[in-house]
Formats: structure tokens, C-alpha cells, sequence
């Protein structure tokens, strides 16, 4: 089973394939893992570990003092990766572990970043733009058609009619944007737009996690809240087990531990309305 569930995890880190419960020994922002994956993986609360993998245990390496971390590590590495990093992982050489101590099982969940292209812009001539790139900004002549948000005039920002003029007013910024395509609504943090159906993590603006202006977006989505930066949208999780917690790991409605989900309580009432409550930080079991 466990090698079975290795296969799973490897098939959907290379194609994409959305998980499935029954098949997955957990789910995590939308994929399969294994409980013998090398690498430490976080969790929601300090319970969650040892109910996903008995074979696991949590330590709290790399918490600050507003913040808790809960990794979830092999309590014994496999003898091909017997080097054991400050958060747990497990590595083949020591020099890998010293190197890669915060590596998660996360990383190749993200969209890759859009390549920078600066064919959309040319410095200023003397204050001016050429017509092909009408928009001034900070001394740059950019294109209608330049993904940046420009912190420019609602003005300048008029002379390109597929741009929009928005403001924030919890940040206290205001841009033009262009806006994605309906067929692709969800914006990237770099300004690349996606599907809704998009399987992997989708890194959003700044302003979806200060003025939370994007939850309608994509319904079929969760966004996990943080204290700051580019919050990740997430397909939600499946119906068997639709409680996500702050980590992006989905659990039933009747699981026996506490879920942390600290900055994202809204999840617990939409996900299990009557089985589960907030307290503290936690969603938990109501006691009948």
C-alpha cells in the first residue's frame, strides 16, 4: 500500500492529477503524499501528524514567537537518506541537510513564476512616450498590454482601454491592472492568469489577502489566509474530506483531533457547519 501510494505521489507531482481520497495516504494542497515521503510536511496543529501518520511525529524547529510551526517528520529516516535536517527531513548526505533544512514536500506544487519580458517598456524621452507605449511610470514608457500593475494616475491610466483603475483602501494602494480574461480569472501573484480549474497552488496578489476581494473568484477554490504576502488558492478539497486546515491538508468532518486553521475560521462552519466549532485557534468536534 505505501508503495502504491509512492506511485500516486509521483504521478501527481509530474502530470498534475487531482487527488483522490481513497488512493492518497493524505492530501495536501490538492495531491497525493505518501507517510513515508523523506521530506517534513506542515500541519495545522501538533494532533495532525501522528492522526495522518502513525509512523510520523511533530516538532515545532523554526517557530517564532507569534507563530507556531508543526513539522511532520519520519520518526526513523529510511537508510538511503539516513542525514536528518533541524526540521526532520531526511537526506542522503549531511551537507544536503545542513543546506536544505526548511525543505518542504511542497515545492513543485506552485505555477511556476512568468518570465520576466521587457519588450513592454522603454525608458523616457525626456518625459515622453512613444504611441506604441503610451503609459509613463517612474520615468518607463510601458505597453497596454504589460502585465505589471502600475502605481500610476487614473488618468495616465486611461489611455489603455483594456486597463483598470483599482484602489485598495484597506492597503492604501492604488494600481492599474490589466484584468484576465474571463475563461482565465485567477491572477498569479506576477501577473499571469489561470483557470479556475487549475490543479496546482496559485500564489494571488497582495491585495486578496489585505482586503480579502477575492474569494468569489473561483468558487471551486480555497484561499488559506496568512499574516502576510501572497496567500495560495487551492482547489478545495474532496467531499469525503472537506475540511481544509491552514496547512492546505483536507480532513472528514468527523476527524478526532483538533484542525488548526488560526487566520481561516470561516473554513470550519462552511465545511462541517454542524459537526465542528472555532475555539482558540481550532476547529474541533462539538460535544454532544
Amino acid at each position: 500500500m505505501k508503495l502504491f501510494s509512492v506511485v500516486l505521489y509521483t504521478i501527481a507531482l509530474l502530470f498534475g492529477t487531482k487527488a483522490i481520497a481513497s488512493e492518497c495516504d493524505f492530501i495536501q494542497y490538492n495531491h497525493c503524499f505518501s507517510c513515508d515521503e523523506p521530506l517534513a510536511f506542515s500541519v495545522g496543529s501538533e494532533e495532525s501528524c501522528s492522526y495522518l501518520c502513525p509512523n510520523r511525529t511533530v516538532n515545532t524547529e523554526g517557530s517564532g514567537s507569534a507563530w507556531i510551526s508543526y513539522n511532520c517528520a519520519l520518526k526513523e529516516c529510511p537508510k538511503d537518506r539516513p542525514f536528518v535536517a533541524t526540521n526532520g527531513s531526511c537526506f542522503a548526505s549531511q551537507e544536503e541537510a545542513d543546506n536544505h533544512s526548511f525543505e518542504y514536500n511542497t515545492h513543485n506544487l506552485y505555477v511556476p513564476n512568468a518570465v520576466d519580458d521587457d519588450t513592454h517598456h522603454v525608458p523616457a524621452q525626456d518625459g515622453r512616450c512613444p504611441e506604441d507605449k503610451p503609459i509613463l511610470s517612474y520615468k518607463e514608457c510601458y505597453d497596454c498590454q504589460a502585465k505589471n500593475d502600475l502605481n500610476i494616475s487614473a488618468e495616465e491610466c486611461s489611455k489603455c482601454p483594456n486597463r483598470v483603475y483599482k484602489t485598495y483602501p484597506n492597503w492604501g494602494y492604488s494600481a492599474c491592472e490589466q484584468e484576465c480574461p474571463a475563461d482565465r480569472p485567477l491572477k498569479n501573484w506576477d501577473d499571469e492568469c489561470y483557470s479556475c480549474d487549475e490543479k496546482l497552488i496559485v500564489r494571488l496578489p497582495t491585495h486578496c489577502n489585505i482586503e480579502e476581494d477575492c474569494e468569489d473568484i473561483c468558487p471551486n477554490r480555497t484561499i488559506l489566509y496568512f499574516m502576510g504576502g501572497n496567500v495560495p488558492s487551492i482547489p478545495n478539497c474532496p467531499p469525503d474530506k472537506p475540511l481544509m486546515d491552514n496547512e492546505g491538508i483536507c480532513y472528514p468532518c468527523d476527524a478526532p483531533i483538533d484542525i488548526g486553521l488560526r487566520l481561516n475560521a470561516r473554513l470550519c462552519s462552511q465545511a462541517c457547519p454542524k459537526q465542528r466549532e472555532m475555539i482558540a485557534g481550532n476547529c474541533i468536534l462539538i460535544q454532544e
